[in-house]
C-alpha cells in the first residue's frame, strides 16, 4: 500500500508506517515523516500514551534504528524530554523483568542440579558406604557437569552398577 493511502489519521497512519517499515531498511528514511505525524497525534488528549506505545514498538521490534534514531524523533516531539522519560522507564522496567526472570531461570537450574549431585552421592553412600573424602570429591566432580540429563544418566547408573569401581568407570566415560 502507498504511503499517502495510510495517512487517513494521524495515529493510524503513523502506526500503520512504522508496522509497514518495522523490518526494512527503508525505516531510518521515513523516521522523520512518522515522527511528524506522532506530533499530531501528541495534540490529542490521549497522544502521549499512544506515542510511548509506537515508540516502544519501534525501538523493540526496528532492526534498522539505533537508540540516537530513536531519540532524535522523541527530541523533535513536543514533550519530548517527558516521553523520553516515560519510554526509558518502561524499557528499564522491562529489562529488570526480563532479568529477574533469567535469574529465577537460573536459580532454579542451579537448584535442581545441586540436588540431583546430593541425591547421587546419598545413593552412592547407601549402596556403597564409600569413604565420605571420596564422596566429597565427587560431589566437587559433578559441580562441573552442565548438562542435567548427564546428572541424571549418572543417578540411573549409580543405581544399575554392582561396584564402586563401576561406577567410577562410567563417571570417567561420561564427564
Amino acid at each position: 500500500v502507498e504511503d499517502a493511502r495510510l495517512q487517513v489519521d494521524a495515529m493510524l497512519a503513523a502506526g500503520l508506517l512504522l508496522m509497514k517499515y518495522i523490518r526494512r531498511p527503508e525505516l531510518r528514511e521515513r523516521l522523520d515523516a512518522i515522527g511528524r505525524l506522532m506530533r499530531e497525534v501528541m495534540e490529542a488528549e490521549t497522544g502521549v500514551e499512544a506515542v510511548v506505545a509506537l515508540l516502544r514498538y519501534l525501538a523493540e521490534a526496528g532492526r534498522y534504528v539505533g537508540e540516537e534514531d530513536v531519540e532524535r524523533v522523541v527530541k523533535a516531539l513536543p514533550r519530548g524530554g517527558e516521553i523520553m522519560a516515560t519510554v526509558a522507564q518502561k524499557w528499564m522496567e522491562k529489562g529488570i523483568e526480563q532479568g529477574l526472570q533469567q535469574g529465577l531461570q537460573q536459580g532454579l537450574q542451579q537448584g535442581l542440579r545441586e540436588g540431583m549431585i546430593k541425591a547421587l552421592v546419598a545413593l552412592l553412600r547407601a549402596r556403597f558406604a564409600p569413604d565420605e573424602a571420596w564422596l566429597e570429591a565427587l560431589a566437587a566432580q559433578l559441580r562441573t557437569v552442565e548438562n542435567l540429563e548427564q546428572l541424571e544418566a549418572l543417578h540411573v547408573t549409580a543405581a544399575q552398577v554392582q561396584s564402586l569401581d563401576e561406577f567410577q568407570q562410567a563417571l570417567e566415560g561420561s564427564i
